[in-house]
């Protein structure tokens, strides 16, 4: 007898380990990849521009034709992105030479695609058509390519058909051998040209361990990641999109390097520019257990935060936090997409767990490194600052937290009004090194590193000295 199947919200509820699921909003909650991607209707792109080119632009590397070609992403609504591998030699021909009867070609980018990022791309570009697991993608790579010590160049079209008729061509050029991918609908487009125009999106997935990243413990991080995803794209319209953006462990999850607790997320429009609808649906955010957001203009943007932001960007190399948020410069890789979600940058979200330089952050940090070099640890710190806030605090209470050494914190005003207690504690330096090895283990399964001493030598790289004393 066939084991009957279990109802949504109870295996929402069981992934997240929670009771009390808002039935209303089971229906944004994403189990997994392909049924979602082709419910996605991006009904906000209207044609807002016409056409500025009658040839198409071919180009490599050229910034300035990426940031051209990723506005037409939400300007025109029939737009078409096609890949094709170096071996569809005679299809990138025909639609070089045949098609420009049938489509306005946009644009012809040829990119060099690192091996160790193929796997993530073709993912990327495929889940939605059909279930893939690590084994389907590999079987899909070794129809492209077996050669693991080169590039494979791939040539992006985007293009948008003249006629009603001539999307039968897209069909036909699909059972291409390897086959080509064509984006299935306005959202897949959009997706797609995310991850073609930005740069910095192609080298995060360098960085990716896919085989990780669909491994059945990140399942509920999946989840997470997927429900924040047809929300932001079921309730906002196309030109919000780039004003929020996650952060946080959302990065190590989408590298592969762990499952995330929960889901952070930034808003930096102020709420009162939302029209009402998208209001409502930032205000609806809060039934949504994982999801720990910070909007402009709201109580969750919390008093410090500006001079954090500020801080956090100068400390990454931006002049602020509105260059980390649209400034997308090659050498600064400052955000990614991910399936169309901005993601911030892994340089930036290096630099603010080096800032904050506690147990947690430096045992992502140590695991970080075994992918991505040249990242530097931080010494235990001396000293760490400990805060209570002064809201809901008695005057007794205030009391005695000045008498156990805390003080006004001067550097978090609120109109000039203190908000809360500080107090500098020293750091227990045995504690939060055997807290990184605890962290190591449980976060990561990693024991290689399982003492202080070892600790000591491999991160620290702290050498033990023995003195000899003669007789």
């Amino acid at each position: 007898m066939s084991k009957p199947k279990q109802d949504k919200c109870d295996v929402v509820e069981e992934l997240l380990q929670i009771t009390g699921i808002r039935r209303q909003t089971i229906k944004y909650y994403g189990l997994d990849y392909p049924r979602v991607f082709n419910r996605f209707r991006c009904s906000s792109i209207t044609d807002s521009v016409g056409f500025q080119n009658t040839t198409s632009l071919k180009y490599s590397d050229n910034p300035v034709l990426d940031k051209y070609m990723f506005n037409l992403l939400t300007k025109r609504s029939n737009l078409t992105i096609i890949t094709c591998w170096s071996k569809n030699k005679d299809e990138i021909k025909e639609i070089e030479t045949k098609w420009s009867h049938k489509f306005h070609i946009h644009c012809k980018k040829e990119i060099d695609i690192p091996f160790k990022a193929l796997d993530s791309l073709i993912y990327h570009l495929f889940c939605g058509d059909e279930y893939m697991d690590f084994k389907n993608v590999l079987k899909h790579r070794d129809k492209i390519t077996c050669d693991t010590s080169s590039y494979e160049k791939i040539t992006v079209f985007m293009l948008e058909a003249k006629f009603d008729d001539s999307t039968d061509e897209l069909e036909v050029i699909e059972f291409s051998n390897p086959p080509v991918h064509v984006s299935k609908n306005r959202f897949d487009t959009y997706q797609t040209g995310c991850l073609y125009f930005c740069n910095n999106s192609l080298k995060h997935l360098e960085y990716q361990n896919l085989e990780a990243f669909l491994a059945p413990w990140m399942r509920k991080s999946r989840l997470m990641f997927l429900t924040i995803r047809n929300y932001i794209f079921n309730c906002f319209t196309c030109s919000n999109y780039q004003h929020i953006m996650l952060f946080s462990s959302i990065v190590l999850y989408i590298l592969g390097f762990r499952p995330m607790n929960d889901l952070d997320m930034i808003v930096y429009k102020d709420y009162g520019d939302f029209d009402k609808k998208e209001q409502s649906a930032i205000d609806e955010l809060e039934h949504f257990p994982f999801i720990d957001n910070s909007v402009k203009g709201t109580s969750s943007w919390k008093h410090n935060w500006n001079s954090w932001l500020m801080k956090w960007s100068n400390l990454a190399g931006a002049s602020s936090f509105d260059d980390i948020m649209y400034n997308n410069a090659k050498e600064q890789c400052n955000h990614f997409y991910y399936f169309g979600i901005k993601i911030i940058g892994v340089n930036v979200d290096i630099v603010r767990r080096i800032e904050r330089n506690r147990p947690n952050s430096i045992a992502d940090l140590i695991m970080m490194n075994h992918r991505i070099p040249h990242i530097k640890i931080p010494r235990v710190p001396v000293s760490y600052n400990k805060y209570i806030p002064l809201n809901g605090l008695t005057a007794e209470d205030a009391v005695k937290h000045k008498d156990d050494g805390y003080v006004i914190n001067s550097d978090t005003l609120d109109d000039g009004n203190p908000v809360e207690l500080v107090c500098i504690c020293k750091t227990d330096k045995l504690r939060f090194k055997k807290t990184i090895i605890n962290s190591l283990k449980h976060r990561y399964k990693y024991t290689d590193i399982s003492t202080v001493s070892e600790l000591d030598r491999i991160v620290y790289k702290i050498k033990k000295i023995t003195i000899k004393i003669k007789k």
